[in-house]
């Protein structure tokens, strides 16, 4: 990752009502029933989407890991994981990075928390590393994390139309980014989901509904 050290890795982010944690051996299992699930493989860019055994999805998975920085997303009273966060491709020396998440289709998190565990990650990546801007591609049929990407702050600039093939249709991939001058003002708009849960919860409806009612 361009000359980046042990020490900068992370350990675990704690939030207000989430935590971000680092992948161990133990979750090889989790990450797996994720792997070789349909809705999963359709969401990512790979050169060949298909289905390994799981002997075979462990160099994977470790090949994986080593090309970035992958923390595993829990609720913060129940434990158990509902995701992940992850910075790839990092560029240290022009300056940028890729960002994907996945939650499960299960998953219990609210969606301040949501919101919460990409605005802690992104300050993470900000405040770590010497970075001007993060990417982001998305399937234009996932509407959940296009919505995430523009609330959090990400700037659409541009679509590959009819990119990748899912429920019988082809679908864009849209591309975000997000500066680092972005992110320093999109701070103070983001600062209520590190306030408590019930105050989170309520600020993030009512932008939602600014959002529509402005037309964004």
């Amino acid at each position: 990752m361009n000359g980046q050290s042990d020490s900068e890795r992370p350990t675990t982010i704690r939030g207000r009502s989430v935590v971000l944690r680092p992948i161990t051996e133990a979750d090889y299992q989790v990450l797996y029933s994720w792997r070789v699930d349909s809705e999963f493989v359709a969401l990512w860019q790979t050169p060949n989407r298909r289905i390994p055994t799981f002997r075979d999805y462990v160099p994977e998975l470790e090949h994986w890991l080593a090309d970035g920085i992958t923390l595993l997303v829990a609720d913060r009273q129940t434990g158990p994981v509902s995701g992940f966060t992850r910075a790839y491709n990092l560029n240290l020396t022009d300056g940028w990075a890729w960002l994907q998440a996945y939650l499960t289709p299960e998953a219990r998190l609210r969606p301040f928390q949501v919101a919460e565990a990409a605005a802690q990650f992104t300050s993470y990546l900000f405040n770590m590393f010497p970075l001007r801007k993060l990417y982001s591609e998305v399937n234009a049929y996932n509407e959940a994390a296009l919505r995430l990407c523009q609330r959090i702050g990400f700037r659409e600039h541009g679509r590959l139309p009819e990119h990748t093939w899912y429920r019988d249709r082809h679908w864009d991939l849209v591309l975000f980014s997000l500066t680092r001058e972005a992110w320093g003002e999109q701070v103070e708009r983001v600062r209520f989901l590190l306030t408590v849960e019930e105050e989170a919860e309520g600020a993030l409806e009512r932008q939602a509904i600014d959002g529509a009612r402005s037309g964004g």
